[in-house]
């Protein structure tokens, strides 16, 4: 991933920065899979591999954010439970063959996923570098809401 692209999903923090750059380029790797190819097997390992790592993402990102009492945990839990479901929902319907709906919601977790670190994720960044209380930011979420 680029340099320019790598500051766009750093927090600033080792853990989270590599394991946002592996997200990423999971869900870049997987769209150019089901664009370019017929190799389901190579699809669904790359939807469970998104999955498991996803998941332990967010079970790390919620722990830093614990520890540093972001004040905004519980809307953090829910967006990354939005996503798990919608991924969730992505393979059931891959699984049944319904290869254009996985193209459109790769799509929309990708450009979710990048919107997401640069917004939500960036207010706890704040947290970690500081000892002054993390700030609102006015995000409206329906502006990148998921298909």
């Amino acid at each position: 991933m680029e340099s320019k692209r790598l500051a766009l999903v750093s927090v600033g923090n080792a853990l989270m920065d590599e394991q946002h750059r592996q997200l990423v380029e999971i869900l870049e790797r997987l769209l150019v899979l089901v664009n370019n190819t017929d190799d389901i097997g190579s699809i669904e390992h790359g939807q469970v591999e998104l999955y498991g790592r996803a998941i332990k993402h967010f079970t790390d990102e919620e722990l830093l954010m614990e520890i540093i009492a972001f004040p905004w945990l519980d809307d953090h839990k829910t967006a990354h439970h939005q996503f798990a479901g919608r991924l969730a929902s992505l393979m059931a319907r891959f699984q049944r063959g319904d290869l254009d709906f996985a193209r459109q919601s790769l799509e929309g977790l990708h450009s979710w996923l990048l919107v997401h670190i640069k917004h939500d994720d960036k207010r706890y960044a704040a947290g970690l570098h500081c000892t002054e209380p993390v700030q609102p930011l006015s995000i409206n979420h329906t502006d990148y809401a998921m298909p």
